[in-house]
């Protein structure tokens, strides 16, 4: 028998499977929220000014300055060379100070005076662990198909730990952007091996719960985070806080097994048997002998291995956000790029259309269970491959190259529909997150609300998209969303010095309404590509997730000059890509798509 076969002798949410996966999940969840976002904490700038010189007072040393709501404060930074002689300013020459009201004992900014003409450094460390994460996309993907996910997911999870306490020791800000872009890469190495570890303890038909059960373990880690920053107020510390509880890790050496499917297809039936009768012993359910003995189709398996690491060149598909779609894990239970050999008729590399294909997942979502049994229908261990297909004498699959693709008019419609989506789905996602700390009322509560919100969030998306459809819910959630951040330029008006918690109530509803938008896009996009261009579309989609995420870090320097600029930018893009989203069928009662022919049918006369 195959291993999704094996898998399903062990039950469907047994012993050993949840416990195997709760170790993963936390493992890979709670710290990786952290990591994306303890930067808003680490990295929050304070109210400052210059400092003054000895025996010198504020009204003769600092100069007035008018900001651009028109309020009166003291210029932040210069202050005036000698008043008795003249009005001549210059920067500070006392360093800075910085408000103790703020709460921090110490940051990146108050330690290494990152303000004044260095703020943007705070923004660049973020942009390399972004470049860095690409990197080690494009080796940590393949590598994990290679030498194993257990491997990789140790491997990089304790180099990560290793990474942050260094980070937490630099001498200066030019070594913690180097080790940040280090992070960069491990972050993706844990990326992409947890989920798949995770999602592969199970037999296709019942993963779609547990992979979309992970994301409430990022959810938990983002809610943490802010109650841990209020208690450790020191950079250093709170960096060594969000980092040592790591250690424990290090038993998942002995309790976190190998995938059973990968051992499988590379050939190492035995141990994938010793796994599979250590787990039937806990679930208390006797197995056959010779579980992956004479019944296992070597040939296949020999078939399958000399694809899937032939020497052609390979692209791969990049799953590098919070949590991971189940689309594909049924297609070599693997989040990859689909690599597939002209030879064969089964696939064609990627690469000769389209080359360095990484995307940028951003965010959690909820699956539909149709999409995910379906999604992979073009690569291995699928059961609508095209190798079973012609066992069924079935007409083979047809695989369209890009360019063919976009010759489509409606597919080509669709894309440029969806590359803008994604690109302003995940440059406002990650600006909103990366922003809350300025926010009125009180930063960890904010951070925590925030953090509160996409559970409904996902709970919202769940329910319309199986109740109402795809289209309308996501056209609904992008203007709510645009026109909640757009409100909040009532900031700008003497009015809301009284009302601040409007402000605050509006951006939580623009961050719910887009994230909410964000979860659905991951449905929607692999039901509007024929079956075997899903992977190959969803990755094109993510390209342009990723380069809005390295975007986004720096929408944290416009809100601190034009507070209300940054959200109102964010709202008009959200408010013009859901308008666009009129121009997308519903996709919920379709049949998925095998071909542009089925594609161009969904049109209404006059639509193109």
């Amino acid at each position: 028998m195959n291993a999704d076969q094996a898998l399903s002798l062990l039950g469907k949410y047994n012993k050993w499977q949840i416990q195997t996966y709760l170790m993963i999940a936390v493992g890979f969840g709670v710290p990786f929220a952290w990591m994306v976002f303890s930067i808003i904490f680490l990295g929050d700038t304070p109210n400052y000014r210059c400092a003054l010189p000895p025996n010198a007072t504020l009204n003769e040393t600092i100069p007035w300055r008018i900001t651009e709501e028109g309020n009166l404060e003291y210029d932040k930074c210069s202050m005036y060379l000698n008043l008795s002689v003249d009005n001549t300013t210059v920067p500070c020459q006392y360093g800075y100070w910085y408000d103790p009201e703020s709460g921090y004992e110490s940051t990146l900014t108050t330690e290494w005076d990152l303000v004044c003409g260095y703020e943007w450094l705070i923004e660049l460390s973020m942009t390399v662990s972004g470049l860095g994460g690409g990197v080690g996309a494009m080796v940590f993907n393949i590598l994990a198909d290679r030498v194993g996910r257990k491997k990789v997911f140790l491997g990089c999870l304790w180099s990560h730990m290793i990474t942050a306490m260094a980070m937490a020791f630099s001498p200066n800000i030019t070594f913690y952007i180097v080790l940040a872009a280090i992070d960069g890469m491990q972050k993706q190495g844990i990326i992409a091996s947890s989920y798949i570890l995770a999602v592969e303890l199970f037999a296709t038909e019942e993963r779609t719960f547990p992979g979309n059960a992970i994301q409430f373990f990022w959810i938990f880690g983002y809610m943490s985070l802010p109650l841990i920053a209020y208690l450790v107020r020191n950079w250093r510390h709170l960096l060594i806080s969000l980092t040592a509880p790591l250690v424990v890790t290090v038993v998942f050496f002995w309790t976190i097994p190998e995938s059973i499917p990968w051992l499988v297809l590379n050939g190492r039936k035995q141990e994938a048997e010793t796994i599979m009768r250590k787990a039937a012993k806990k679930n208390n359910i006797v197995l056959p002998d010779n579980i992956f003995g004479d019944n296992v189709d070597d040939d296949a398996n020999e078939a399958e291995m000399e694809s899937l690491f032939n020497e052609k060149e390979e692209d791969t598909v990049i799953y590098d956000g919070r949590i991971h779609t189940e689309n594909d894990a049924s297609s070599r239970d693997s989040i990859q790029a689909k690599v597939v050999s002209d030879s064969d008729g089964i696939i064609s590399p990627i690469s000769s259309e389209m080359s360095n294909i990484s995307g940028f997942n951003t965010n959690g979502l909820l699956t539909d269970s149709r999409s995910m049994r379906d999604f992979g229908s073009s690569v291995l261990n699928n059961k609508n491959s095209d190798r079973s297909r012609r066992d069924n004498k079935e007409p083979p699959i047809i695989r369209y190259r890009f360019s063919e693709l976009m010759r489509s008019k409606s597919i080509c419609r669709y894309s440029v529909v969806f590359f803008l989506i994604w690109f302003v789905d995940s440059l406002a996602y990650f600006a909103i997150n990366n922003t809350v700390t300025y926010l009125p009322g009180n930063r960890y509560l904010n951070t925590f609300f925030y953090a509160v919100v996409e559970i409904p969030a996902y709970a919202i998306t769940w329910i319309l998209s199986e109740k109402i459809g795809r289209r309308l819910p996501l056209i609904g959630f992008h203007i709510v969303g645009g026109f909640a951040l757009m409100g909040t330029v009532i900031q700008i008006f003497d009015f809301a010095h009284s009302m601040k918690w409007l402000v605050v109530l509006l951006s939580m509803i623009g961050k719910l309404s887009l994230t909410a938008a964000f979860a659905l896009i991951y449905v929607i996009v692999p039901e509007l590509f024929p079956t075997n261009n899903r992977n190959f579309g969803l990755g094109v989609c993510q390209t342009f997730a990723r380069s809005a995420s390295l975007l986004s870090p720096h929408a944290r320097i416009l809100y601190r000059h034009i507070p209300w600029l940054s959200p109102l930018l964010l709202g008009i893009l959200s408010t013009i890509v859901g308008l666009l989203s009129f121009l997308i069928p519903e996709t919920r009662h379709t049949k998925l798509p095998d071909t542009i022919e089925e594609i161009e049918d969904w049109e209404k006369p006059g639509c193109c």
